[in-house]
């Protein structure tokens, strides 16, 4: 496995799911869990909620820049509140015309 810090988003969410996976099926079977595998657990999970904020963190640095919040963004844009939320999130790509609709 590649050092947490250079694998992608994707490679980060396989290896967590994986991971994950095969913790609970220990825990099915009545077996102890090792700390080792609770840290690495840990580490991917934060790993990954930190490259996922910063794919939303531009998004949000304009629209912060702007004075605006989530919901008239949302408004502007014609999307759910919670939509706009995951693109500030990162948790969901965020499409250009955010951008532009920020912008101009």
């Amino acid at each position: 496995m590649k050092p947490i810090n250079q694998m992608t988003l994707k490679e980060l969410k396989k290896e967590e799911m994986d991971l994950s996976e095969d913790l609970h099926f220990q825990v099915q079977r009545g077996e102890r869990i090792r700390q080792e595998d609770r840290i690495e657990l840990d580490a991917l999970r934060s790993r990954i909620q930190e490259l996922e904020l910063e794919r939303g963190l531009p998004l949000r640095k304009e629209r912060i820049k702007l004075g605006l919040s989530m919901s008239e963004c949302a408004r502007r844009a014609d999307v759910p509140f919670r939509t706009w939320q995951k693109w500030e999130l990162g948790t969901r790509r965020t499409p250009a015309f955010a951008f532009k609709l920020l912008k101009g």
